[in-house]
């Protein structure tokens, strides 16, 4: 059997690899990498961290608008696709990436799976919600995460072709802290130590408001905690273009973008965790880390559960009070599954 895993960023590629694992000895397994994260930071050594060969192509279509980089996927990916003719294709999350792969696929007539389906934020305003919902309803296959996605899925009549089959970050997530656990070899950067904050932003929505960076980047340079803010490549920019770099200071040192297995270790040992990522506000849960996520909502709602997750969007003065003292510490560390979700998808795309 042929399958093809198409990933274009960061967040792709760790959902990817326990995918891989559980192909590698079962199927002729393909990896598109699109290259809508293009630096080698994020991209290149996430496979090396998480054991993965390099994607049989990439496609390098960079940066652009939604447009552009959903449009730059479906040319080289038809070619390919009608080339090696798979027997599943799979779209892997929200992304632009994802959308194309969803769209080439389909038309071509192979079978398309989408992993992490059934997720809604319920705004429509976000490119992100608009890809989720056209990539379920294009797939003949829907890999739901949780029960809350499933249920989201029935209520659109796609019940008939998802199934329950966990979240495959749990199972990133337990090889992430295995591996860290287990490799002598593995150093930890001696910035992160005692008590701080970590703080990750990517979404345009944040990046192209500068009153908002403003506050946030006020904020963090003054908090009670020291903070590292991993900088994705478009934030960096933007604080340029805001002339904004002179906030950064005191408590606030930014940090170039750290590899998977850096990120889950500075957060298990943080204090807390500041975000707008959909990711690590759900591994912020998984490790009992408190998350602010500044989103007005999120499409992980189980994230909210016992306060471990808080949204603000308006308020953006909860940053200096954050982590909360009265932080309640129940949540239920199974809600997204076992860590044997890549077995499942493997078992069901190969019957």
């Amino acid at each position: 059997m042929k399958i093809v895993s198409v990933v274009g960023t960061r967040p792709q590629i760790v959902k990817l690899s326990p995918i891989y694992a559980a192909l590698e000895t079962r199927a002729e397994h393909l990896i598109v990498h699109t290259g809508q994260h293009y630096s080698d930071n994020l991209s290149k050594f996430f496979f090396r961290d998480l054991g993965m060969s390099l994607p049989t192509v990439n496609f390098n279509i960079g940066s652009g608008t939604h447009a552009e980089q959903t449009a730059a996927v479906l040319v080289p990916l038809e070619k390919f696709l009608t080339d090696i003719s798979p027997n599943w294709v799979i779209s892997y999350g929200d992304t632009n990436s994802a959308l194309g792969t969803a769209l080439a696929t389909s038309k071509l007539g192979f079978k398309l799976a989408h992993l992490e389906a059934g997720l809604r934020s319920g705004n429509r305003t976000m490119p992100e919600e608009i890809n989720r919902i056209a990539i379920d309803h294009l797939s003949d296959l829907n890999l739901a995460p949780s029960e809350t996605a499933m249920s989201n899925l029935s209520i659109e009549g796609l019940a008939g072709r998802s199934k329950l089959v966990g979240d495959v970050m749990v199972d990133s997530l337990h090889f992430a802290i295995d591996k860290i656990k287990e490799d002598p070899s593995f150093k930890r950067q001696s910035y992160f130590s005692g008590n701080y904050l970590l703080a990750t932003f990517h979404r345009r929505e944040l990046m192209n408001s500068k009153n908002r960076l403003k506050v946030i980047i006020s904020k963090l340079s003054n908090h009670r905690y020291p903070v590292f803010l991993a900088a994705h490549p478009l934030l960096r920019k933007r604080l340029e273009e805001f002339n904004l770099m002179d906030l950064v200071m005191k408590s606030l040192q930014i940090l170039p973008p750290l590899g998977f297995l850096e990120m889950i270790d500075a957060l298990s040992r943080s204090k807390g965790l500041v975000t707008d990522s959909g990711g690590l506000q759900k591994e912020a849960y998984l490790l009992g880390v408190p998350c602010l996520t500044i989103r007005p909502e999120t499409e992980w709602v189980e994230t909210l559960q016992g306060e471990r997750n808080k949204l603000i969007w308006e308020d953006l003065q909860e940053i200096s009070e954050f982590p909360f003292e009265k932080t309640s510490v129940k949540y239920d560390p199974l809600i997204y599954g076992d860590g044997k979700s890549a077995l499942r998808v493997a078992d069901l795309l190969l019957e």
